[in-house]
């Protein structure tokens, strides 16, 4: 058992060094990184945070606060999140007219400047999801995740 946790430590830590190479602002959402003990001590050091959190636990306590208790995540990622799913009614109607203020929020909170929004709504509007059958937060984390891919691209 010692054995196969001193072989994950430094692969996860390896793994969480490896993502510091993203642009903030299309970094996505990691719990080592973004929750638990380690985001609370390091909240501006993503990799510091994933060390701290898989030495304190192998990252049990950023998982388990991550789907139990979004409010120990406290990063901007997470924050942004939570706003999408929050409004995502509102935002659902902006994007549907094209413009609103909780689109350029939300655009704001993810680092977007006005030229690259230019290029990201009719994208982001393209691939909304119209699906009764999924949840508002499903939605939600669709956009989340779109904006964060079409940043990335």
């Amino acid at each position: 058992m010692k054995k196969g946790i001193l072989l994950a430590v430094p692969a996860l830590v390896i793994a969480a060094g490896m993502m510091v190479a993203q642009p903030a602002a299309a970094e996505k959402f990691n719990a080592w990184r973004h929750c638990g003990i380690g985001a609370a001590v390091f909240p501006d050091n993503g990799t510091a945070s994933a060390i701290s959190n898989i030495i304190w636990d192998l990252g049990t306590t950023a998982l388990t606060s991550a789907t139990v208790s979004k409010e120990t995540c406290n990063s901007e990622l997470v924050v942004t999140a939570r706003f999408i799913d929050e409004n995502y009614a509102k935002l659902e109607a902006e994007l549907a007219i094209g413009e609103g203020q909780h689109v350029d929020t939300m655009f704001n909170m993810f680092g977007v400047s006005a030229e690259q929004k230019a290029q990201l709504l009719p994208k982001l509007r393209a691939a909304m999801i119209i699906d009764e059958q999924l949840t508002r937060s499903e939605k939600a984390e669709h956009v989340f995740l779109t904006v964060q891919d079409l940043l990335a691209s």
